[in-house]
């Protein structure tokens, strides 16, 4: 599987599998990953890291000419995997998010990405999500949204900015406000920290076709081309 210079795959699955599998994919995990899982308290949570980078390493190295090469990862400050330059020799940028057993993965070539997924929580207190990691302007839009449409608003919103912080590898260090995003048809960012420059330089994609009902999903990609999305899901 190759990624071509202007493609973006997006990969979805369900990390809910079968003893096996979890077996399988834990052959594959580093001794570090392993012991990540490990220090997870319940056997749902070990199992969902384990499905997670097993995959994630199954279909990078899909994307790789030179298989026989191990496959390792830097990381960021903040926590966000990545491959060395001394090995990637194609170019490949990725991010990956998961919540519950949803499972969610972008590939590029050369592009800085970022995604995110997220259950809906039908019971949020929205009103005070939105008071307290909106900027103002967000706060008035989403204010002037009918009651019924104001739930999924505030998570589609919110993945849209946790995609963009994960996308330049702060994650939540940065505060969520300071990325402000419009989430009309297409979404698009208006500033990032109060500025407008920034805000262009990266394209902001709400997930409906590969996401699971009840979740809301997004990617962001770095530059102003627009990309091939190529959308796959995995089956166990």
């Amino acid at each position: 599987m190759s990624v071509g210079a202007n493609e973006l795959h997006l990969w979805s699955a369900s990390l809910a599998c079968s003893p096996s599998d979890i077996d399988r994919m834990r052959h594959l995990l580093s001794a570090d990953e392993r012991t990540r899982a490990a220090r997870l308290i319940s056997v749902r949570d070990q199992n969902r890291f384990i499905a997670g980078r097993g995959l994630l390493r199954t279909l990078l190295n899909r994307c790789r000419e030179d298989k026989s090469a191990p496959l390792a990862f830097v990381y960021s400050p903040a926590g966000k995997p990545s491959l060395p330059d001394a090995t990637n020799r194609e170019g490949l940028q990725f991010n990956l998010a998961h919540s519950g057993d949803a499972f969610l993965l972008g590939i590029t070539h050369g592009r800085r990405v970022g995604v995110d997924i997220e259950r809906i929580d039908v019971t949020a207190d929205c009103s005070k999500l939105a008071d307290r990691f909106f900027s103002p302007t967000e706060q008035s839009n989403w204010n002037r949204l009918a009651v019924s449409e104001k739930n999924t608003a505030c998570f589609r919103r919110w993945t849209l900015k946790e995609a963009y912080l994960k996308a330049v590898g702060v994650g939540l260090a940065q505060p969520l406000d300071t990325v402000e995003v419009s989430i009309s048809d297409p979404p698009r960012f208006l500033r990032i920290r109060g500025d407008a420059t920034e805000a262009a330089r990266w394209q902001p994609f709400v997930i409906t076709s590969s996401c699971p009902v009840g979740f809301a999903a997004a990617v962001v990609l770095e530059g102003q081309t627009q990309p091939e999305i190529q959308y796959h899901r995995w089956e166990w």
